[in-house]
């Protein structure tokens, strides 16, 4: 066996390892916006089952708080977008690094490129995921002032 292909191998081993274990992270931060987003529209449900039969003094509360987490459903659908975004161009990234190592081609801008998009989308995805934390205590808050009531 040719060594420049068995050294090519082993660079491109080398230059994945980042990208994979960017690609597990993002992926189990996946999992836990899809979680937080099951769990979110499973209470809005109660939540609307509750104002049509709740008393007419507490479906304002009720309101409020539907609002909110119909609020959180759009963030955390964004973080999932993001997530998914950021594990796309982080593999079109590792693509790119086979390109590079075993067809010659020039693609280390590219290469650099995507991984900055990758890092964009993760940041973005974070930040959005920030701001449904924010708004899960402002919906927590509203419930707590009711039951201190």
């Amino acid at each position: 066996m040719d060594t420049s292909h068995i050294e090519s191998f082993t660079r491109l081993i080398q230059l994945s390892v980042v990208p994979a274990v960017l690609i597990s992270g993002v992926g189990l931060l996946l999992l836990s916006f899809t979680n937080r987003l099951g769990r979110a529209i499973d209470r809005s449900r109660l939540l609307a089952r509750e104002i049509q039969t709740g008393a007419p003094e507490e479906k304002e509360d009720l309101k409020k708080q539907l609002l909110i987490f119909f609020r959180r459903t759009e963030l955390l659908r964004l973080c999932i977008v993001f997530s998914a975004l950021s594990i796309f161009f982080c593999s079109a990234m590792l693509i790119g690094l086979f390109f590079l190592l075993f067809m010659g081609w020039a693609f280390q801008s590219l290469i650099l490129f995507l991984f900055f998009i990758s890092i964009v989308f993760l940041t973005l995805s974070v930040s959005f995921f920030l701001w449904d934390l924010f708004l899960t205590l402002k919906a927590c808050k509203i419930e707590i002032k009711k039951q201190l009531a």
